[in-house]
Protein backbone atom coordinates (compact mmCIF):
# COMPACT_ATOMS: atom_id res chain seq x y z
CA UNK A 1 0.00 0.00 0.00
CA UNK A 2 1.57 3.27 -1.17
CA UNK A 3 1.24 6.05 1.33
CA UNK A 4 2.51 9.62 1.58
CA UNK A 5 0.28 10.66 4.46
CA UNK A 6 0.55 10.89 8.22
CA UNK A 7 0.08 7.19 9.00
CA UNK A 8 2.84 4.93 7.67
CA UNK A 9 2.05 2.22 5.12
CA UNK A 10 3.08 -0.53 7.53
CA UNK A 11 0.69 0.69 10.24
CA UNK A 12 -2.15 1.14 7.75
CA UNK A 13 -1.56 -2.42 6.57
CA UNK A 14 -1.71 -3.71 10.16
CA UNK A 15 -4.94 -1.85 10.83
CA UNK A 16 -6.51 -3.05 7.58
CA UNK A 17 -5.53 -6.66 8.33
CA UNK A 18 -7.02 -6.40 11.83
CA UNK A 19 -10.31 -4.99 10.55
CA UNK A 20 -10.46 -7.58 7.76
CA UNK A 21 -9.92 -10.34 10.31
CA UNK A 22 -12.75 -8.99 12.45
CA UNK A 23 -15.09 -8.85 9.46
CA UNK A 24 -14.12 -12.41 8.48
CA UNK A 25 -14.99 -13.68 11.96
CA UNK A 26 -18.36 -11.93 12.01
CA UNK A 27 -19.26 -13.01 8.47
CA UNK A 28 -18.66 -16.61 9.48
CA UNK A 29 -20.77 -16.10 12.60
CA UNK A 30 -23.72 -14.77 10.60
CA UNK A 31 -23.24 -16.52 7.23
CA UNK A 32 -26.69 -17.88 6.34
CA UNK A 33 -25.08 -21.05 4.99
CA UNK A 34 -23.85 -21.79 8.50
CA UNK A 35 -26.48 -20.17 10.72
CA UNK A 36 -30.09 -20.49 9.58
CA UNK A 37 -32.63 -17.70 9.94
CA UNK A 38 -34.50 -19.83 12.47
CA UNK A 39 -31.44 -20.24 14.69
CA UNK A 40 -30.63 -16.54 14.40
CA UNK A 41 -34.16 -15.52 15.35
CA UNK A 42 -34.06 -17.86 18.32
CA UNK A 43 -30.85 -16.19 19.47
CA UNK A 44 -31.99 -12.60 18.90
CA UNK A 45 -35.55 -13.05 20.12
CA UNK A 46 -34.92 -15.41 23.03
CA UNK A 47 -37.58 -15.12 25.79
CA UNK A 48 -35.09 -16.84 28.09
CA UNK A 49 -32.69 -13.91 27.72
CA UNK A 50 -35.43 -11.28 27.90
CA UNK A 51 -35.13 -10.43 24.19
CA UNK A 52 -38.55 -11.61 23.01
CA UNK A 53 -40.02 -9.03 20.60
CA UNK A 54 -43.07 -10.58 18.94
CA UNK A 55 -44.11 -7.47 17.00
CA UNK A 56 -40.61 -7.03 15.55
CA UNK A 57 -40.45 -10.70 14.63
CA UNK A 58 -43.84 -10.56 12.91
CA UNK A 59 -42.91 -7.59 10.72
CA UNK A 60 -39.19 -7.82 9.93
CA UNK A 61 -37.81 -10.21 7.27
CA UNK A 62 -35.32 -12.75 8.59
CA UNK A 63 -32.41 -11.47 6.46
CA UNK A 64 -32.71 -8.06 8.09
CA UNK A 65 -32.24 -9.68 11.49
CA UNK A 66 -28.98 -11.04 10.12
CA UNK A 67 -27.81 -7.59 9.05
CA UNK A 68 -28.92 -6.15 12.38
CA UNK A 69 -27.00 -8.81 14.30
CA UNK A 70 -23.91 -8.27 12.14
CA UNK A 71 -24.07 -4.50 12.63
CA UNK A 72 -24.57 -4.76 16.39
CA UNK A 73 -21.70 -7.22 16.76
CA UNK A 74 -19.41 -5.10 14.62
CA UNK A 75 -20.28 -1.96 16.59
CA UNK A 76 -19.43 -3.73 19.84
CA UNK A 77 -16.17 -5.10 18.43
CA UNK A 78 -15.31 -1.69 17.04
CA UNK A 79 -15.49 -0.15 20.50
CA UNK A 80 -13.94 -2.98 22.50
CA UNK A 81 -11.34 -4.29 20.07
CA UNK A 82 -10.65 -2.37 16.88
CA UNK A 83 -10.40 1.12 18.37
CA UNK A 84 -8.15 -0.07 21.19
CA UNK A 85 -5.88 -1.81 18.67
CA UNK A 86 -5.71 1.27 16.44
CA UNK A 87 -5.09 3.59 19.40
CA UNK A 88 -1.93 1.64 20.24
CA UNK A 89 -0.71 1.29 16.65
CA UNK A 90 -1.10 4.92 15.54
CA UNK A 91 1.29 6.46 18.14
CA UNK A 92 4.01 3.95 17.21
CA UNK A 93 4.41 5.81 13.94
CA UNK A 94 4.67 9.22 15.61
CA UNK A 95 8.21 10.13 16.65
CA UNK A 96 6.76 12.24 19.46
CA UNK A 97 5.96 9.11 21.50
CA UNK A 98 8.72 6.96 23.01
CA UNK A 99 6.46 4.66 25.08
CA UNK A 100 3.06 3.39 23.95
CA UNK A 101 1.19 0.66 25.82
CA UNK A 102 -1.91 -0.56 27.56
CA UNK A 103 -0.80 -1.46 31.04
CA UNK A 104 -1.29 -2.03 34.72
CA UNK A 105 0.08 0.60 37.08
CA UNK A 106 0.32 0.53 40.87
CA UNK A 107 -1.74 3.30 42.46
CA UNK A 108 -2.20 4.38 46.05
CA UNK A 109 -5.02 2.93 48.13
CA UNK A 110 -4.43 5.22 51.09
CA UNK A 111 -7.49 6.41 52.95
CA UNK A 112 -6.73 10.14 52.79
CA UNK A 113 -6.39 10.11 48.99
CA UNK A 114 -9.54 8.07 48.49
CA UNK A 115 -11.51 10.40 50.73
CA UNK A 116 -10.44 13.44 48.70
CA UNK A 117 -11.38 11.70 45.45
CA UNK A 118 -14.75 10.59 46.82
CA UNK A 119 -15.55 14.10 48.08
CA UNK A 120 -14.61 15.62 44.72
CA UNK A 121 -16.72 13.12 42.75
CA UNK A 122 -19.66 13.65 45.11
CA UNK A 123 -19.39 17.40 44.55
CA UNK A 124 -19.31 16.97 40.76
CA UNK A 125 -22.27 14.60 40.81
CA UNK A 126 -24.44 16.77 43.04
CA UNK A 127 -23.61 19.90 41.04
CA UNK A 128 -24.88 18.17 37.87
CA UNK A 129 -24.78 20.75 35.04
CA UNK A 130 -24.55 23.98 37.01
CA UNK A 131 -22.85 26.84 35.15
CA UNK A 132 -20.39 27.59 37.95
CA UNK A 133 -19.16 24.02 38.48
CA UNK A 134 -15.47 23.80 39.35
CA UNK A 135 -13.82 20.86 37.59
CA UNK A 136 -10.34 21.68 38.94
CA UNK A 137 -8.47 18.53 39.99
CA UNK A 138 -7.92 18.54 43.77
CA UNK A 139 -4.51 19.06 45.32
CA UNK A 140 -3.39 15.71 46.66
CA UNK A 141 -1.22 15.43 49.81
CA UNK A 142 1.25 12.62 50.31
CA UNK A 143 -0.53 9.31 50.87
CA UNK A 144 -0.81 8.35 54.52
CA UNK A 145 -0.01 4.73 53.72
CA UNK A 146 2.22 2.84 51.30
CA UNK A 147 -0.50 0.39 50.32
CA UNK A 148 -0.96 -0.01 46.57
CA UNK A 149 -3.47 -1.59 44.22
CA UNK A 150 -3.19 -2.32 40.50
CA UNK A 151 -4.93 0.00 38.07
CA UNK A 152 -5.40 -0.86 34.38
CA UNK A 153 -5.34 2.02 31.90
CA UNK A 154 -6.47 1.83 28.26
CA UNK A 155 -3.51 3.78 26.92
CA UNK A 156 -0.27 5.04 28.44
CA UNK A 157 1.98 7.39 26.48
CA UNK A 158 5.32 9.00 27.22
CA UNK A 159 6.70 11.63 24.86
CA UNK A 160 10.25 12.66 24.01
CA UNK A 161 10.17 15.27 26.79
CA UNK A 162 9.18 12.63 29.39
CA UNK A 163 5.61 13.91 29.66
CA UNK A 164 3.32 11.05 30.66
CA UNK A 165 -0.33 10.59 29.66
CA UNK A 166 -2.93 8.21 31.04
CA UNK A 167 -5.87 7.96 28.63
CA UNK A 168 -9.16 6.17 29.11
CA UNK A 169 -11.02 5.37 25.88
CA UNK A 170 -14.78 5.17 26.32
CA UNK A 171 -17.95 4.82 24.30
CA UNK A 172 -19.23 8.31 23.41
CA UNK A 173 -22.49 7.52 25.24
CA UNK A 174 -21.37 5.91 28.52
CA UNK A 175 -23.80 5.37 31.35
CA UNK A 176 -23.45 7.31 34.59
CA UNK A 177 -21.75 4.49 36.49
CA UNK A 178 -19.16 3.93 33.76
CA UNK A 179 -18.14 7.56 33.51
CA UNK A 180 -18.09 7.98 37.29
CA UNK A 181 -15.76 4.99 37.63
CA UNK A 182 -13.57 6.39 34.86
CA UNK A 183 -13.25 9.68 36.73
CA UNK A 184 -12.23 7.84 39.90
CA UNK A 185 -9.65 5.73 38.03
CA UNK A 186 -8.07 8.76 36.38
CA UNK A 187 -7.91 10.69 39.65
CA UNK A 188 -6.19 7.76 41.35
CA UNK A 189 -3.61 7.75 38.58
CA UNK A 190 -3.12 11.51 38.93
CA UNK A 191 -2.76 11.24 42.72
CA UNK A 192 -0.20 8.44 42.33
CA UNK A 193 1.73 10.06 39.46
CA UNK A 194 1.41 13.81 40.20
CA UNK A 195 3.37 14.96 37.15
CA UNK A 196 1.27 12.95 34.72
CA UNK A 197 -1.55 14.12 32.47
CA UNK A 198 -4.94 12.41 32.47
CA UNK A 199 -7.42 12.37 29.61
CA UNK A 200 -10.85 10.95 28.83
CA UNK A 201 -11.28 10.23 25.12
CA UNK A 202 -14.13 9.44 22.73
CA UNK A 203 -13.19 7.93 19.37
CA UNK A 204 -15.96 9.79 17.56
CA UNK A 205 -18.68 12.35 18.21
CA UNK A 206 -22.24 11.06 17.58
CA UNK A 207 -23.38 14.67 17.02
CA UNK A 208 -20.95 15.39 14.16
CA UNK A 209 -17.51 16.92 13.81
CA UNK A 210 -18.13 19.99 15.99
CA UNK A 211 -17.03 19.11 19.56
CA UNK A 212 -19.25 21.86 20.99
CA UNK A 213 -22.31 19.91 19.81
CA UNK A 214 -21.44 16.82 21.84
CA UNK A 215 -24.56 16.38 23.93
CA UNK A 216 -24.47 13.35 26.25
CA UNK A 217 -25.17 14.53 29.78
CA UNK A 218 -23.35 12.04 32.02
CA UNK A 219 -19.77 12.91 30.98
CA UNK A 220 -20.63 16.56 31.63
CA UNK A 221 -21.30 15.71 35.26
CA UNK A 222 -17.70 14.64 35.86
CA UNK A 223 -15.54 16.15 33.09
CA UNK A 224 -15.11 19.61 31.62
CA UNK A 225 -16.03 18.93 28.02
CA UNK A 226 -15.01 22.44 27.01
CA UNK A 227 -11.40 21.66 27.89
CA UNK A 228 -9.44 19.56 25.33
CA UNK A 229 -6.83 18.95 28.04
CA UNK A 230 -9.50 17.06 29.95
CA UNK A 231 -11.47 15.37 27.17
CA UNK A 232 -10.44 14.48 23.61
CA UNK A 233 -13.34 13.99 21.20
CA UNK A 234 -13.21 12.40 17.75
CA UNK A 235 -10.58 13.96 15.50
CA UNK A 236 -8.84 15.57 18.50
CA UNK A 237 -8.11 12.13 19.93
CA UNK A 238 -6.76 10.55 16.76
CA UNK A 239 -4.75 13.62 15.75
CA UNK A 240 -3.30 13.78 19.29
CA UNK A 241 -2.01 10.24 18.82
CA UNK A 242 -0.72 10.44 15.28
CA UNK A 243 -0.49 14.09 14.29
CA UNK A 244 -2.75 16.42 12.31
CA UNK A 245 -4.58 14.58 9.55
CA UNK A 246 -4.63 11.17 11.27
CA UNK A 247 -8.41 11.16 11.74
CA UNK A 248 -9.05 11.90 8.05
CA UNK A 249 -6.67 9.14 6.97
CA UNK A 250 -8.38 6.64 9.27
CA UNK A 251 -11.78 7.51 7.81
CA UNK A 252 -10.34 7.07 4.32
CA UNK A 253 -9.01 3.64 5.28
CA UNK A 254 -12.35 2.54 6.73
CA UNK A 255 -14.04 3.75 3.55
CA UNK A 256 -11.60 1.79 1.39
CA UNK A 257 -12.21 -1.40 3.37
CA UNK A 258 -15.98 -0.88 3.21
CA UNK A 259 -15.88 -0.42 -0.55
CA UNK A 260 -13.65 -3.48 -0.98
CA UNK A 261 -15.88 -5.78 1.06
CA UNK A 262 -19.42 -4.49 0.58
CA UNK A 263 -20.37 -7.02 -2.12
CA UNK A 264 -18.95 -9.90 -0.09
CA UNK A 265 -20.86 -8.80 3.01
CA UNK A 266 -24.14 -8.62 1.08
CA UNK A 267 -23.49 -12.00 -0.49
CA UNK A 268 -22.59 -13.76 2.77
CA UNK A 269 -25.55 -12.38 4.67
CA UNK A 270 -28.23 -12.59 1.99
CA UNK A 271 -27.35 -15.40 -0.44
CA UNK A 272 -29.26 -18.68 -0.28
Amino acid sequence: MANMGIISSSILDKIEAYIDGTIDTLLMKYDRKIVTDVLLKEALMSPKDGNYKPFHEALIPGELFRFQAFFRSFSTTLGQGIFEFISREIPKGNEKWVVVKKGIFPVTSSKNINEIISDHIDYLEKSKLSDDKDYTIPEFPNPNSKDLIDQTVDLYLKDIDNNEYFIEIKSPKPNKGQIKDTKRDLLLLKASYPNSNIRLSFTFNPWGEDRDKYNWSYPKYFFNLKDPKSVLIGSEFWDFLGGAGTYSELLDLFGKIGEKRKDEIRSKLLSN
